[in-house]
């Protein structure tokens, strides 16, 4: 674009290493949920990654927003499979936007939303999606194999009549 000074303005857009820099480091938000909180227990992390009015579309609407939620979500699972982890399989990062493909799993040895310790080994992949800002997550959905997961457990999971 010429301006009428003659002068020629330049595009307002972010370098391409702005652009792959912010790209590395929302994905090192993932690396940290996954690898640091969720596989290494590191509860701390939750505080540092998840901002205060965090929404996580997958959990019961009677978990709290922000890092108590995803404490509790943790506990849960963590009750129920004392080894859970999570494999990171893709990271996709576009704006303010990151999906992930991870693979999860441990050995279900405590109660678990009720269902007995079976001993059985409980696992299945999902894809995530979260939305970030400010270097925080402040939305996240995610679609589960949960099927998978609970049919190890004894649970099968069938339509409803209707």
């Amino acid at each position: 674009f010429q301006a009428e000074d003659g002068i020629r303005d330049q595009p307002r857009s972010r370098g391409l290493g702005d652009v792959y820099k912010r790209q590395l480091d929302i994905k090192e938000l993932a690396r940290k949920l996954y690898e640091d909180f969720w596989t290494e227990h590191d509860d701390a992390v939750a505080d540092e990654i998840i901002a205060t009015d965090f929404v996580d579309h997958h959990v019961p609407p009677e978990y709290p927003p922000g890092p108590e939620g995803l404490r509790r979500s943790a506990a849960n699972t963590r009750g129920g499979f004392p080894d859970f982890k999570i494999k990171i399989h893709r990271i996709i990062a576009e704006a303010e936007w990151l999906a992930c493909h991870i693979e999860f799993g441990g050995t279900h040895t405590g109660d678990f939303n009720g269902i007995a310790p079976t001993g059985q080994y409980a696992g299945a992949q999902a894809i995530s999606i979260f939305r970030v800002s400010e270097g925080q997550f402040i939305e996240s959905w995610e679609f589960a194999d949960v099927p998978g997961f609970l049919e190890p457990l004894g649970m099968v999971l069938s339509p409803v009549d209707g």
